[in-house]
């Protein structure tokens, strides 16, 4: 027997402690995990996930159940999670502390003798009565009530048709989710009311509350009470559909299924299904998850519809003698604000503060909900929360990365007598957003308003910066053998292609769905441009019938068969909708369609009337009113180019240059040969430097861009004419050294904000370092760069592939750590701050071309 020796007699004794250590198996290492606080204060028991998929493990590997999770030689708690609440787990939840900015590496591993039997710090539950019976109720026969019986804890729930409020059935009247901070319920009947249980400890207590009936959890006990009054309101966080009627709770429905899904010592979640739910005179289901982790007072709700709806109420109860407080609305799409409220508002009438926190992209303007409304044949108030521009309507509200025309620098609720309450609009059929209530009650608790809006900046902004993660897994490092050769670097470039054929490239086709930025995909620059771009480019070094029908299948989508662009509004005069004009005119060139080429045609004379800087520098878009940024010098001068030297004899090479040269000439810093991300020729814009125009900072994709820019621009420059070639060779020459110079040592990448590696939050950034490797790659393969910088190049590309590219354990990778957007103005002031906030993304088109293109010009250059 395992762990037993024999006695002289030939029986079996305990083995020692230490021959017992030595015959267990050793910790086997699945991954590393650098994390780093990227906010200047401290993180108590902050969530990190991490999927089996990432982590190179299925669900069915049995390996899983024996995860364990270590900062050094402290195992920190951890759980298995069904994450998606699909009934299958997916992944793993380890709870993590930080000092202020601090870095530390998560060790993950199969260790059989790992502790997991961590003190429980959250539940999830729902309770009914059994062995009893429906009787009338005293006070009205015709309602019934269940009589007699005990409660049973179960994992599934269906009311009968009997049931509703105060029927004695249903323990607490719902399903309850608790951390070790704060407890609440949701009525499983019409009022679907959001409700609190106060602490009083950090021990899970929702097992003993409403044993005795309702009445004794209203009343303080040693464990605290039910704090809240909901009355016919949203409570502490509930939702609704928003008409002119104002808020409809979620009342009309045929049914509820409640369903526990994890109840953990970690996190805690569960769902209710609310079935046949009227609304605009017609059913559809939603299904609602809840979800908490340890340490947290914060529950995550994450709606899903079974059709969409424009427009959700979220909130909290509005109680006379409280006080309103909200988050700024004048910031980024993807970060996230608040409303909610303060003051002596709970049942023991002491103070207590609610929140809803959301994020800012996905609030409604009043123009936003009027059109709303006239497509469902309602009329809405017209006192609505700041958010999406007036002129953008439905498909523009959704994008929660877009830029917000902003009323007033604060979060504004709609006028609600009974709520503090916002307007959202949630992606397609999904909407996800927090609520929390902090009483001054539980040990340690928050007790003045200051406090509490303090605590809400910090609640936003964990939401808003997520931990850095630096994922390093076993399966990858055996998958990444090296030195490169041309081979690999081609089927490295396949291994994503190929991954992303199969998650959602063809998905950016005309009336498909961008997943990434949760709204129907447009004619721009990253999903239906770069990316279609670079399966074109694989395609010649690696021919296959999928990548030739990229470029028809998404770019092409878009084209009528009159020449006409979908999704393009060429009076926007918006610099991102030239790009995917590269894929018209080489479609055009591959079919000889006359579509497409009078489809070019249209981007062409879009530029011609184009406003510019009095230098004649393209203007970003109509609405960025004389400014220069890096990216539109790559997104309509490559297009510019080329459709000059097919179509006009190059007559508008002139232009091409002046821009390259108006960029360098007013984003260049000499000092370091870095370059800023824009220019504001009136020096206006609040993120611009009042003297020089510039924006603070050099934002690693934006060089990324120029420099991509500037390689493929000369592929469209005959050799012969150094008129325009010789400044953008210049300026290859020039900016070769100076991304040597800001280029990781360890790691051979560059960071988000180029020249500060050390600054808090700042990280490695994938879809720059891709495009500077695509950049030092083509420049030496092509002769303008010495061969000197050669091997830069290779050490760059395999610095991307060791840095940012995980294997999964069905073959296909994913490229992680990209920026997913960033931009100026509209909220977005240019700060380092700024640029830390914007998400930090997985497998986007933005650095799936890149790294595509890369590849491809690594095997060329190795072939060379």
């Amino acid at each position: 027997m395992a762990g037993c020796a024999k006695t002289s007699s030939g029986e079996e004794k305990p083995a020692s402690g230490t021959q017992a250590l030595r015959e267990k198996p050793a910790p086997v290492l699945i991954a590393e995990v650098e994390l780093s606080n990227p906010s200047n204060f401290s993180r108590e028991s902050s969530p990190v996930y991490l999927s089996y998929y990432d982590l190179g493990l299925t669900p069915q590997d049995q390996r899983v159940e024996q995860l364990s999770a270590r900062v050094g030689q402290t195992e920190v708690p951890s759980q298995g999670v069904d994450e998606d609440a699909d009934g299958a787990k997916d992944g793993l939840v380890a709870l993590v502390n930080f000092k202020p900015g601090e870095a530390l590496t998560l060790t993950v591993s199969v260790d059989a003798a790992a502790q997991r039997a961590f003190p429980k710090r959250t539940q999830a539950e729902i309770a009914h009565k059994v062995g009893g019976e429906w009787k009338p109720r005293e006070k009205d026969p015709t309602l019934q009530e269940y009589v007699g019986g005990t409660f049973q804890n179960v994992q599934k729930f269906t009311p009968p048709p009997q049931h509703m409020d105060h029927s004695n059935l249903i323990r607490y009247e719902g399903p309850g989710i608790e951390s070790d901070k704060v407890g609440y319920r949701i009525y499983l009947d019409a009022r679907n009311g959001f409700d609190i249980f106060g602490k009083k400890t950090p021990e899970p207590v929702l097992g003993r509350v409403g044993l005795d009936g309702y009445e004794s959890y209203h009343h303080m006990s040693d464990w605290g009470m039910d704090i809240l009054k909901v009355g016919l309101s949203l409570g502490a966080g509930g939702f609704g559909f928003y008409s002119e009627k104002g808020i409809e709770l979620v009342s009309k429905v045929s049914g509820w299924d409640a369903t526990i899904v994890e109840n953990g010592p970690v996190y805690s979640a569960f769902g209710i299904k609310y079935k046949g739910w009227e609304v605009l005179g017609k059913p559809l289901d939603a299904q609602a998850t809840f979800s908490m982790w340890g340490g947290s007072r914060r529950v995550q709700t994450r709606l899903g519809l079974s059709e969409p709806l424009p427009a959700l109420a979220v909130g909290v109860v509005k109680h006379e003698g409280t006080e309103l407080i909200v988050g700024s609305a004048n910031i980024p799409g993807k970060a996230y604000t608040y409303v909610g409220s303060w003051g002596k508002q709970s049942l023991n009438g002491d103070q207590l503060g609610m929140a809803v926190l959301f994020e800012r992209g996905a609030l409604r303007t009043s123009s936003g909900i009027a059109q709303a409304s006239a497509l469902t044949g309602t009329v809405a108030p017209a006192s609505v929360a700041v958010g999406t521009p007036p002129r953008a309507g439905l498909s523009a509200a959704r994008d929660r990365t877009a830029p917000a025309t902003l009323a007033a620098d604060k979060v504004v609720p709609i006028d609600d007598a009974a709520n503090y309450a916002v307007v959202l609009e949630p992606a397609g059929t999904e909407l996800s957003y927090h609520f929390l209530a902090a009483w001054e009650g539980e040990p340690g608790g928050i007790k003045t308003r200051d406090e509490f809006a303090q605590y809400l900046e910090r609640e936003a902004e964990e939401l808003t910066l997520l931990p850095r993660q630096r994922l390093k897994t076993t399966l990858s490092k055996q998958a990444k053998v090296f030195p490169l050769t041309a081979d690999s670097a081609r089927d490295w470039a396949k291994k994503l292609a190929d991954s992303e054929l199969d998650r959602k490239t063809l998905s950016y086709k005309f009336d498909g769905w961008d997943r990434n930025r949760g709204r129907k995909p447009k004619f721009e620059y990253d999903v239906v441009g770069l990316q279609p771009l670079a399966y074109e480019e694989l395609n010649q070094i690696a021919p296959d019938p999928r990548y030739a029908r990229v470029l028809e299948q998404v770019s092409g989508s878009y084209v009528t068969d009159e020449g006409n662009i979908r999704e393009y509004d060429e009076h926007d005069y918006n610099i991102d909708s030239i790009a995917p004009g590269r894929n018209l005119l080489s479609l055009f060139a591959a079919t000889s369609q006359e579509k497409y080429k009078k489809a070019a045609g249209l981007l062409r004379r879009q530029l011609s009337a184009h406003p510019k800087t009095t230098e004649g520098a393209f203007w970003h878009k109509k609405r960025y009113p004389s400014q220069l940024w890096l990216d539109g010098v790559y997104m309509g001068m490559p297009f510019l180019a080329r459709y000059s030297s097919m179509f006009e004899s190059g007559e508008s090479l002139d232009e091409v240059v002046n821009e390259f040269v108006i960029a360098r000439k007013r984003l260049r810093d000499p000092k370091t040969g870095l370059y800023a991300h824009a220019w504001d020729e009136k020096k206006q814009q609040d993120w611009a430097d009042p003297q020089t125009g510039l924006s603070k900072h050099p934002w690693g994709r934006g060089l990324g861009w120029f420099s991509m820019a500037v390689v493929d621009v000369l592929d469209y420059i005959p050799e012969t004419d150094q008129k325009h070639r010789a400044p953008l060779l210049e300026i290859v020459a020039e900016l070769a050294p100076a991304l040597v110079k800001y280029q990781d040592a360890a790691t051979r990448t560059w960071w988000q904000i180029m020249d500060q590696p050390a600054a808090t939050g700042n990280y490695r950034e994938s879809t720059a370092s891709a495009m500077f490797t695509y950049f030092l790659a083509k420049a030496v393969r092509k002769g303008y760069l010495p061969v000197s910088y050669r091997q830069t190049a290779l050490d760059s590309y395999q610095g991307v592939i060791e840095e940012f590219i995980t294997v999964h354990p069905d073959g296909k990778v994913s490229m992680t750590n990209q920026c997913l957007v960033a931009g100026l103005g509209y909220g977005r002031d240019g700060s380092y701050r700024y640029y830390m906030s914007e998400p930090v993304w997985k497998n986007d088109p933005k650095g799936n071309g890149p790294f595509i293109l890369a590849g491809v010009e690594i095997h060329r250059l190795l072939k060379s």
